[in-house]
């Protein structure tokens, strides 16, 4: 990380790559560590980013405690304990295509070699790119699709219900309510139609939100912030298609009951 660090013997360094850790100790078999520091970022590894669980990242002071906790765990697990592993990571400074076949060189060169596994992150970014950019594709369309449906839905209850309410508004027209005191019961119903159920959405999308969390976590998606960030922008996008067509719509419907 190109840091230096001092621990003592029973200090280390922790990092949570979802979520917060709460506790200022770790104890482990007969280890109790005391967290010196929480860090804020680490380098991630593809099996970790991969999992849906949260994988705590602890620097321990030297080799011994590594072997120690393998030893134990290596003890209680049997043959479904885990394996030491060995990662090296480097920046080649060279662009995607040159990325790209160093990858496919190094892929190549370790051939079915058992645990040996290369990552590159120019080749995961493509991957994640096709593999959801077609999802990112079917969203837009089908939320596109639904609001065009839901603007014709109650663009067309509105002026039917003008339709209907016409007699109505030219009787009190007739016993003397001006015009100004038509458009304000026309904006006053309209509003309660189209706002409110703007309203409900978003109390919604509030209870759904930890649902929705967990869900994303599926697809390795952690970034709470993104995600808040996004559904926000969705709902101006909505409530701006809303303002839009309640302001047709208004002008429409009064136009319909107005006595001419």
């Amino acid at each position: 990380m190109g840091t230096n660090a001092y621990l003592a013997d029973n200090e280390i360094l922790l990092y949570c790559n979802r979520g917060h850790y709460g506790p200022d100790t770790l104890d482990i078999s007969d280890y109790h560590f005391i967290v010196k520091e929480k860090l804020g970022h680490f380098i991630d590894n593809g099996n970790a980013a991969a999992d849906i669980a949260t994988t705590l990242f602890i620097v321990v002071p030297d080799q011994s405690i590594i072997d120690a906790l393998y030893t134990y765990q290596l003890t209680a697990y049997g043959e479904n304990a885990s394996q030491i592993q060995l990662y090296e990571g480097f920046d080649t400074q060279l662009d995607d295509e040159a990325n790209l076949a160093l990858y496919d060189k190094l892929t190549a060169a370790l051939g079915d070699s058992e645990g040996d596994i290369v990552e590159s992150r120019t080749q995961s970014r493509q991957s994640y790119i096709s593999l959801y950019g077609g999802l990112l594709f079917i969203g837009i369309f089908l939320s596109v699709l639904f609001i065009m449906a839901t603007i014709i839905i109650i663009y067309y209850k509105q002026i039917t219900e003008g339709m209907e309410d016409r007699d109505h508004y030219i009787i009190m027209q007739k016993v003397g309510m001006d015009q100004s005191m038509v458009k304000k019961a026309i904006h006053s119903q309209i509003l309660t139609v189209f706002f409110l159920p703007l309203v409900v959405a978003l109390i919604h999308l509030l209870f759904a939100f930890p649902i929705i969390k967990g869900l994303l976590l599926l697809f390795s998606f952690s970034n709470t912030t993104l995600y808040l960030q996004c559904a926000l922008i969705c709902f101006v996008i909505f409530a701006l298609a809303y303002t839009g067509i309640y302001a047709l719509t208004s002008k429409t419907y009064y136009h319909i009951v107005k006595m001419d």
